[in-house]
């Protein structure tokens, strides 16, 4: 089944699935912490911004996940476990199975949930999912604030920088 031939999430109403779970032997879903060095000061585009991660997936993405934080960090934004404490949310989503797929637009919509408080969080979209359909989330996922293929990793802390201050990303989505 095609991304395209999955239903409409928002149509059929949400499924709850919990943005982060501890790690069993039956889940991939993991929460991870950054563990880069100490975070320089925040800059003019990112003061003190909060972002925590949503991270599904193989090893790899867990890798490429810490690698996010890292830049984030560096750049000057605040890695925090607490999502809705966040200003940012990263899905770092898997696209390997068809239940991987589910599983990853359904964590995409739960985040996306925790903006009916009313604070304005932006949802980021990475992985495997944004890699493969990144047009097409791009296109029909209005929760998606950013989506970010492979190659765009390295421009994830200026564009969501420039997404924070009110503009939009400064390179478009990656192409499928």
């Amino acid at each position: 089944m095609h991304l395209a031939q999955t239903p409409n999430l928002v149509a059929s109403g949400r499924r709850t699935v919990p943005i982060a779970r501890t790690i069993d032997a039956k889940s991939t879903t993991r929460r991870v912490g950054c563990r880069a060095a100490a975070p320089e000061a925040p800059t003019a585009a990112s003061p003190g911004k909060k972002v925590s991660i949503v991270q599904l997936g193989c090893p790899k993405n867990v890798v490429d996940g810490e690698v996010m934080l890292g830049d984030l960090s560096k750049a000057g934004f605040t890695v925090i476990d607490d999502h809705e404490e966040a200003d940012a949310i990263v899905v770092n989503t898997c696209a390997f199975v068809e239940d991987a797929k589910s599983e990853s637009l359904a964590a995409i919509m739960e985040a996306a949930s925790l903006n009916e408080d009313g604070k304005r969080r932006k949802i980021v979209v990475t992985g495997c999912l944004a890699q493969r359909y990144s047009g097409q989330l791009a296109a029909d996922l209005p929760e998606a604030d950013l989506v970010l293929g492979f190659e765009k990793y390295g421009s994830l802390a200026d564009n969501l920088a420039g997404l924070m201050a009110g503009g939009s990303a400064a390179s478009p989505p990656a192409a499928a």
